[in-house]
């Protein structure tokens, strides 16, 4: 109808969701199909803006670190990682969990992080750990609602739509300013100052 294909609306679509958690850490928590406008030039409009999450640096940085375990099939990780984002109400059986932890982890079993149904990797995660009495914070939980429903406002434009193609280039280009030396030398620097 505006001469834009539906695809290029979910890719678009995608892409500044994916600014707003990675780079603004302000997200829309609502983005059905009523909130979203499509003008006749191709701006993509967000509506009704009742439903807004924050993420912070360091919850951002473990959601990046969840990925990288899983992706990685690093059982260890992703349970130390899950618990340093989560809030237990009871006490943790630590090998039950790493037990069905592994076995989420294997599900994911040789899927790259650029192929991994977003979606449905954080609600199994999710999941996972309510069986053992573990729940996400408020905001990380309004996140993965966010992420499920763009995920399918995605598919219905397009058939072959992949949120995680669209997740991956934010992932990537945060693990390598993690370890860029600039960035290394400024933690080293700050925490040496707090030390002193």
């Amino acid at each position: 109808k505006n001469g834009i294909s539906p695809p290029d609306i979910a890719a678009n679509g995608a892409r500044i969701f994916m600014k707003q958690v990675f780079e603004l850490g302000l997200f829309h928590g609502d983005p059905h199909p009523g909130n979203i406008r499509v003008m006749p030039n191709g701006v993509i409009c967000l509506l009704d803006y009742g439903m807004v999450g924050r993420i912070d640096d360091e919850k951002r940085e473990l959601l990046v670190d969840l990925f990288v375990a899983v992706a990685r099939q690093d059982v260890g990780s992703v349970v130390r990682v899950g618990l340093a984002i989560v809030d237990p109400l009871r006490e943790i059986d630590h090998p039950l969990l790493q037990s069905d932890v592994r076995d989420f982890v294997e599900t994911y079993y040789g899927v790259s992080l650029e192929r991994i149904n977003v979606g449905k990797m954080l609600s199994d995660f999710v999941n996972v750990l309510a069986i053992h009495g573990i729940r996400f914070p408020a905001d990380m939980m309004l996140l993965i609602r966010a992420l499920v429903t763009l995920e399918g406002v995605g598919r219905d434009l397009d058939p072959h739509f992949n949120l995680a193609e669209h997740l991956a280039p934010y992932v990537q280009h945060l693990v390598r300013e993690r370890y860029n030396p600039r960035q290394l030398i400024g933690r080293l620097f700050d925490e040496t100052r707090m030390m002193s």
